[in-house]
């Protein structure tokens, strides 16, 4: 899998047809219940050219949330505290797979205490197992 095709969205009822390739980050609406990571959706009609405009509309808000974990992981080891938690499970794909599309690059360069956070957990015997199937 690379570029913009990593994850394939099903029509209910067609699991055969993928419909649009997404990279999803959560839900952007931390302090109202909801996650602490944004959402940054890569619009892609099947095999075809992805949708810039979406894309870059999506880029501020991946932004935020890249700042705001990078923020957190700046104070602790994990995303809730000193011990690697379902949160930390949770989120290294989705970091894995934003730094597999172009804007991923950038937005994490720029995060260092992600970028180490990853490299650690993507160090463990789990994530090397999960990641090689």
């Amino acid at each position: 899998m690379t570029g913009r095709q990593i994850h394939k969205r099903f029509e209910h009822g067609d699991p055969v047809q993928a419909t649009t390739p997404i990279v999803h980050l959560g839900d952007p609406g931390f302090g109202s219940g909801q996650s602490i990571i944004g959402t940054l959706e890569i619009a892609v009609q099947g095999p075809v050219q992805p949708d810039e405009s979406v894309i870059a509309a999506a880029v501020p808000d991946a932004a935020k949330c890249i700042g705001l974990l990078d923020g957190q992981l700046a104070a602790t080891p994990y995303l809730a505290g000193s011990a690697m938690s379902l949160a930390d499970l949770f989120v290294l794909p989705a970091i894995n797979y934003l730094a597999m599309v172009p804007e991923g690059g950038p937005l994490l360069e720029s995060a260092g205490a992600v970028t180490d956070w990853a490299a650690r957990m993507q160090g463990r015997d789990s994530a090397q197992i999960a990641l090689a199937a």
